[in-house]
């Protein structure tokens, strides 16, 4: 009679030991392991895991999906070209330049180092300097970098299952290099740029408060403006010649395994599991219906 029994019963507990550890094998075997194992210059099937095996592929996939679906050109613009980010750097270089209270003890600080009489000329480009050597100062890329990575990393969820393999720190490491580029742009054309709005400003001037002759609303509404030129043509022109699929490809390329296991296991680890048991259930439950049969 206990034969009898343990015969009914060993099917369906074999089937759900047979079922778990299938799906358990399964699971590390999209892992595991790391690197490829050899028996001589024969290489073991199933090594290395499958994601490892593929991550070239994987890596290429989610280059793609983040130059065209993430970091695409309008997204950046709409998250550098806030008007909280705009506002900001304004503000800032306002208060430096405004430090000086009279165009007229610009212009004399300037002629007394370098003996040239003040002028019209003079003042604008002293002033242009100004507000050029202040945005330059401001680290205009590193907040445009910061306003655009907490963007973008609010927006990667959107690639799915692509996203795991996206880290925070790729996101930091592409909007570093566009806001370099910033900096480099507006240092060296941003005077270029200035001067025409300064022009069209400074008329008349002598002993004036340099609020007189540009108040500061109108002061920064010349910021802002230029702001918007500036980076539109930066952010573009950079967009051109930045990569960013094969930088993300290049990126994930270089992510270690075990990194890349631990990032998708801190997400998956939940459903992993749930395909583990599931494999246990239907082991039993086949060794039920075989009992059946």
């Amino acid at each position: 009679m206990f034969l009898k029994i343990m015969g009914y019963i060993s099917g369906p507990l074999i089937g759900a030991v047979i079922g778990y550890f299938t799906n358990y094998l399964a699971v590390k075997m999209l892992f595991r392991p790391y690197k490829p194992k050899k028996i001589g210059k024969w290489t073991l099937p199933f090594t290395p895991g499958i994601i490892p095996k593929r991550q070239p592929q994987l890596a290429k996939a989610v280059g793609k999906a983040v130059g065209e679906q993430l970091f695409t050109g309008e997204d950046i613009k709409n998250a550098i070209l806030t008007n909280e980010t705009k506002q900001k750097i304004a503000t800032s270089i306002i208060d430096s330049v405004y430090k000086e209270k009279t165009i007229e003890g610009i212009a004399t600080t300037l002629a007394d180092q370098t003996k040239v009489q003040s002028s019209k000329e003079t003042v604008v480009s002293i002033l242009t300097d100004k507000i050029s050597g202040a945005a330059s100062k401001m680290d205009v890329g590193s907040i445009v970098a910061q306003q655009g990575g907490s963007v973008i990393k609010a927006k990667k969820s959107s690639l799915g299952m692509l996203a795991l393999m996206l880290d925070d720190s790729i996101i930091d490491s592409l909007f570093s290099q566009i806001g370099t580029q910033i900096n480099d742009y507006v240092e060296k054309n941003g005077n270029a740029l200035f001067t025409p709005f300064i022009e069209r400003e400074v008329e008349d001037f002598s002993k004036k408060d340099l609020e007189d002759i540009i108040p500061k609303e109108k002061c920064e509404k010349i910021i802002l403006t230029f702001l918007d030129k500036v980076l539109l043509t930066a952010i573009d022109g950079i967009l051109k010649e930045l990569d960013i699929s094969s930088v993300v490809e290049e990126k994930v390329n270089a992510m270690d395994m075990r990194e890349l296991e631990q990032l998708c296991m801190s997400v998956m680890k939940k459903e992993l599991n749930a395909v583990v048991n599931l494999g246990a259930v239907l082991g039993l439950l086949i060794g039920i219906i075989n009992i059946f049969i």
